[in-house]
């Protein structure tokens, strides 16, 4: 071919149409369409590997719920970590589960150190515990002191013959919701027995949940699909740095203020928005709290695997309410002159030392506390001893003055105990009634809340629906207490039991899971356990599929926010409520 016509061919334009006829044109567009495609995963594959390699997995959630899981998982989301993992150091040894260390090292005492064998012996009896932070037995440290340890000690001494493994996957701050991806995880093992402790969080969290739902945006549908990759995680996270407006390790509250582990600042959402909250909460909660402890006796219950439920205890003699409102309305006139008498009855029952008893102060997270050392609530100073006659004198005028502000507002919770701590000289039965009202009317936030009697009561009527043991804990430390009144003597604080507490309530599991037929008769007829390496791929596997959220309900989701003028209007209860 000469000069010249290869000058004119390269002079020619190059053919860009499409072929003419209807399958050439299919086939070129899908051909191209094809190719873009592959592109475009192609791309996204090298830059999810190379991103993965190099920066490792980005945990970088969109605004929205994730966001306030990212703050109740304290920057350590169970979901990529999950509560027992595999020791893989010993290969040629048995093997054993051990807790994850993040999760209880240092300051980050969320889950107690443990290990439990893999695989259940011909006579193991396995027995779990769930629950949050007073399952996992804060502020202890030391083996040995919890509830759920001793539980097996008392057991092995009953029962010789079998040998019992425990397994404690009380998390702290986890409430009902988050109890679901925990019962998940617990499936894998095999447990025998199951013990659930679960509502005071739910009580204290909510107004956690409320302040993160009540101002979130919901992602687009592209976004949260773009979100599932790490590079696109890692793109946003970069982005916010360069914009100075990363998210901080604990987030805050609507207003920006943020939030601290021990919780303290919540009150900064503001009183009359905190008050607004109380109120919602009163009509949503319990039916919350119900659908979500029900959702987890159904995962977990089964032909091989007995549940318990344990209604939570509190501290009703020696913790004040930290925080009360008058629930009526009444003129500001009444209020003051309320105000007035509130501050009288409370200040004559200092001067004469008939006011309430004071709990020691924790260190710390817990670490110098140690179940030997005496424990137990400070009396006033000078103090008449218990019921005496000039104890019930130096009542009378406060009495009188409580009466008196009481005929005004009835929903105030630091009437109750104000009255409460009077009346235990006088009638027990009338003081431990307006101790109960005294919590019950004070649904403080976290980390100073109490279940009320409402949530209580949901914990019976789920053991009754679903035909499982229940053990009345407030009960039980009623009955060891002076009085009849649950006490700090069994407490560190309002909630978390001390090493007396942890005894008592021990006592009365281990009565309760001795007469089951696994212990009567032993293990017999069960599904094996299967390989360790098996249970830990399942493991790994579910916790990169979380359940919370999902088909439950958060405290706080679905509610109208605080301040919307439809805020009166309850959704219908769940089916079966």
């Amino acid at each position: 071919m000469d000069s010249r016509e290869l000058d004119r061919l390269s002079s020619e334009p190059i053919e860009t149409r499409p072929p003419h006829g209807r399958q050439g044109l299919l086939w070129y567009w899908a051909s191209r369409l094809g190719l873009s495609c592959a592109s475009t995963a192609a791309v996204l594959l090298i830059l999810e590997f190379s991103v993965t390699t190099i920066w490792g997995t980005i945990y970088y959630p969109l605004p929205g719920v994730e966001e306030a899981a990212e703050y109740l998982y304290f920057t350590l989301p169970e979901r990529f970590n999950p509560l027992f993992q595999l020791d893989e150091s010993e290969a040629d040894k048995e093997a054993v589960f051990r807790t994850d260390r993040r999760l209880h090292e240092g300051d980050w005492f969320f889950a107690r150190e443990q290990s439990f064998a893999a695989e259940r012996g011909e006579n193991s009896v396995r027995i779990a515990f769930m629950g949050g932070s007073s399952v996992q037995g804060w502020p202890y440290r030391e083996q040995g002191v919890v509830f759920a340890e001793q539980v097996g000690q008392l057991l092995a001494e009953r029962h010789p013959e079998l040998s019992f493994d425990i397994i404690n996957a009380g998390v702290g701050t986890y409430s009902s919701f988050q109890l679901v991806d925990v019962a998940d995880q617990l499936e894998q093992f095999n447990p025998d027995v199951v013990v659930i402790y679960a509502g005071h969080n739910d009580q204290g969290y909510y107004f956690f949940h409320r302040s993160f739902l009540d101002d979130l945006t919901p992602a687009s549908s592209l976004e949260s699909w773009l979100n599932r990759f790490n590079f696109f995680q890692g793109a946003r996270l970069l982005r916010d740095r360069i914009l100075e407006s990363a998210k901080p390790v604990h987030l805050g509250n609507s207003e920006g203020v943020a939030f601290i582990p021990q919780d303290e600042n919540i009150i900064d959402v503001g009183t009359e928005r905190y008050i607004n909250f109380v109120k919602i909460q009163q009509q949503y909660l319990p039916q919350i709290f119900h659908r979500n402890l029900q959702e987890v006796v159904q995962r977990l219950k089964d032909q091989d695997t007995e549940v318990l439920l344990a209604a939570p205890a509190s501290n009703l003699r020696d913790f004040p309410p930290v925080f009360s409102m008058h629930f009526e309305t009444i003129s500001s006139r009444r209020e003051a002159r309320f105000k007035e008498l509130l501050t009288q009855a409370d200040e004559l029952m200092r001067q004469r030392f008939i006011d309430a008893r004071r709990m020691p102060s924790i260190e710390g997270n817990g670490e110098q506390m140690r179940a030997a050392d005496a424990w137990g609530p400070i009396p006033p100073a000078e103090a008449p001893e218990l019921g005496s006659p000039a104890a019930r004198e130096a009542c009378v005028e406060p009495l009188s003055l409580l009466r008196e502000a009481e005929a005004i507002s009835q929903s105030y919770a630091m009437l109750h105990f104000l009255k409460g701590t009077c009346l235990i000289h006088s009638s027990a039965e009338q003081a431990a009634q307006a101790f109960v009202r005294a919590r019950d009317l004070s649904p403080a936030m976290a980390p100073f809340q109490r279940a009320s009697t409402e949530l209580s009561t949901v914990v019976s009527r789920v053991a009754s629906e679903e035909q499982v043991v229940m053990i009345d804990s407030d009960a039980v430390i009623a009955e060891a207490s002076e009085l009849g009144i649950p006490e700090g003597r069994f407490f560190t604080d309002n909630i978390h039991f001390s090493a007396a507490g942890h005894r008592e309530l021990a006592q009365a599991i281990s009565e309760q899971i001795a007469q089951l037929e696994i212990i009567t008769n032993g293990p017999t007829d069960r599904k094996p356990d299967p390989p360790a390496e098996q249970t830990w791929a399942k493991l790994k596997q579910r916790s990169r599929e979380f359940t919370w959220g999902l088909g439950l309900v958060i405290p706080g989701a679905g509610m109208p926010v605080v301040g919307d003028e439809e805020q009166e209007q309850a959704p219908e209860a769940p089916s079966g409520e």
